[in-house]
């Protein structure tokens, strides 16, 4: 009893340094900082590295610096893949990819899951696919065609679907020959760790599967709205709770985030890992940052740069972007403008760029805009580098050559010379003619 009592001060001062640190690498983004709305459904990153935040009142992209709205349509799900953002509407979905924009009609979002090179849409009535440009029903079965599609997860070379109505396993969402339902719970969210199935379930807490059945069942807060494996922890997420942690492999429980020790609110929708391995936490209150060790470490991580855009004439032509081959403009497409970006969501305020155009380099500068006006014809390349403090990104180039306008081009030279000597010739020759001939009539009379 003695000893509990001379180490109770220290176990008090222990947690207390546990929750100052925590509340100190703790930021919360509202209205205020330029937010639409304080409900956050979800987050998540792009290939640039901009943060996408889906609120009831729109989209928005985060540099780390300002909010840019996007849409202003409710978005409850986001999902990103090679700079594609697929945004989960109350009536379809919406594909983003700089400029370009679609939007496909169907029943209410709720998850969008790649594999391989097809893209899948779980909604409030089934799964669907995008083909030929457009939604398309799967039929599998018909509890799952009619249910809510919450989560799908590929793992152990099986489909994982979680829906309203069950957790089941597929061997193929489009045309399985082999379907088994492995539980009845309301499943919300999926993930895995090795080779197990972990299963959040609205009221009954963490489910575990191996292979086909439940092997364990972790007791948690109910109302639940995700599970994340971040690193070697399991986060829970709850609409009313806050946030439980559990260690991997044991799934010990390790502490609660909650509105008592750190948020101003237990309705946590979803956290989110950066690749600077920031925690984002989406909540009814606004968006927090949790920087751990981890993030604010990260200081010898070389930035990465990207071309954003390409102007030429005033018209966005950033599809060719993408191309790897030299790009062909006309000779009156000669007025260029290039965006580019470089995305540190903790050190944006560092970042430096410099650029050249067929010759040296410019000065650093924090601008990543540049625009050329009435370039000659000709063959060019532009490079673009980036650095924060003395870490400098790989060169990122674009080649593009301005074709000769034809009345510059040596062979419409030669040509015209040769036609103007033929007529200075023929000229010549039918004024010779004429003279010869008036000399001809004045000697005959």
């Amino acid at each position: 009893m003695m000893f509990y009592k001379k180490n109770l001060p220290i176990f008090f001062l222990l947690v207390f340094v546990n929750v100052f640190a925590q509340q100190n690498n703790l930021r919360l983004f509202t209205i205020d900082d330029g937010l639409p709305s304080n409900i956050i459904f979800d987050v998540k990153q792009d290939e640039t590295g901009y943060l996408w935040i889906a609120t009831d009142k729109g989209i928005l992209q985060f540099d780390g610096d300002d909010f840019t709205q996007i849409t202003k349509y409710k978005t409850t799900n986001l999902a990103t893949t090679n700079n594609f953002i697929y945004i989960g509407l109350e009536n379809g979905l919406f594909i983003k990819k700089r400029s370009k924009e679609k939007f496909l009609e169907s029943k209410k979002v709720l998850k969008t899951f790649f594999f391989k090179e097809e893209v899948f849409v779980g909604t409030v009535q089934g799964i669907y696919s995008i083909k030929k440009g457009s939604l398309q029903p799967i039929k599998i079965k018909k509890e799952i065609d009619t249910a809510n599609i919450n989560d799908l997860l590929f793992a152990n070379n099986a489909f994982y679907i979680g829906t309203n109505k069950g957790l089941w396993k597929l061997n193929h969402l489009e045309n399985p020959n082999k379907i088994e339902k492995i539980n009845n719970d309301n499943i919300i969210s999926l993930t895995s760790f090795q080779d197990e199935i972990i299963a959040a379930t609205f009221r009954n807490g963490l489910k575990t599967i191996d292979i086909n059945s439940v092997e364990k069942t972790i007791t948690t807060k109910e109302n639940l709205t995700s599970v994340k494996k971040l690193k070697n922890e399991i986060w829970v997420t709850s609409s009313k709770n806050g946030i439980e942690i559990f260690t991997l492999p044991s799934f010990s429980f390790k502490q609660k985030i909650n509105k008592y020790n750190s948020l101003k609110t237990d309705a946590i929708n979803v956290v989110y890992k950066d690749n600077q391995n920031t925690i984002w936490i989406a909540t009814n209150k606004g968006l927090y940052r949790l920087k751990n060790e981890e993030s604010i470490n990260l200081k010898d991580n070389k930035p990465l740069v990207y071309f954003e855009n390409l102007i030429v004439n005033n018209q966005n032509v950033d599809s060719l972007l993408d191309s790897n081959k030299s790009i062909n403009f006309l000779p009156s497409e000669n007025n260029i403008s290039f965006n580019f970006k470089t995305v540190d969501l903790i050190n944006y305020q560092k970042v430096k760029y410099r650029y050249k155009l067929n010759s040296k380099f410019s000065s650093w500068s924090s601008s990543n805009s540049v625009q050329f006006a009435n370039l000659n014809a000709g063959k060019y390349t532009f490079e673009i580098q980036s650095k924060i403090d003395e870490n400098l990104s790989e060169i990122k180039h674009f080649s593009f050559k301005i074709k000769t306008p034809l009345y510059r081009k040596t062979e419409f030279i030669l040509v015209t010379i040769i036609l103007i000597l033929l007529a200075g010739y023929f000229l010549l020759n039918f004024y010779i003619r004429n003279i010869n001939k008036k000399i001809k009539r004045k000697l005959t009379s």
